[in-house]
């Protein structure tokens, strides 16, 4: 059987498909088809922004604890600068406005970005090729 028509000497087109043409590849699963599965993929996918988030909250537990243990402990340590000649408030109430309150405040903040940070990287890894 001849694929050139009557009278011509240009071949006809012919198109070539593969046989498995439907099949899916690894590549083109879904990373969120993985967590939803709860393959193993989307526990190491899971696990790492879990690990991620933990290491952020604690680091930040830390950074309280180290602010509310070490102010306390130098006031104790050092009870002379209690009241200062000049300042009618006296220092452990001074310390505790000016440095406790806008600290956690900026803890806070730096937090809630750092979160958002890890979250946004998650996303990003989830849709990238």
């Amino acid at each position: 059987m001849s694929t050139n028509p009557p009278g011509r000497g240009v071949p006809r087109r012919v198109r070539v498909t593969s046989p498995r043409r439907g099949a899916t590849h690894v590549g083109d699963r879904s990373r969120y088809r993985d967590l939803e599965e709860e393959t193993a993929l989307g526990e190491v996918y899971v696990e790492a922004i879990l690990r991620a988030q933990r290491r952020l909250a604690i680091s930040l537990v830390a950074c309280v604890v180290l602010l509310l243990v070490l102010l306390p402990t130098a006031l104790v340590l050092l009870p002379e600068t209690w009241t200062p000649a000049g300042l009618v408030v006296p220092l452990p109430w001074l310390l505790l406005g000016v440095v406790v309150y806008p600290s956690a405040l900026f803890l806070t903040h730096r937090f809630v970005r750092a979160a958002e940070r890890i979250e946004r990287e998650f996303v990003e890894l989830m849709d990238s090729p």
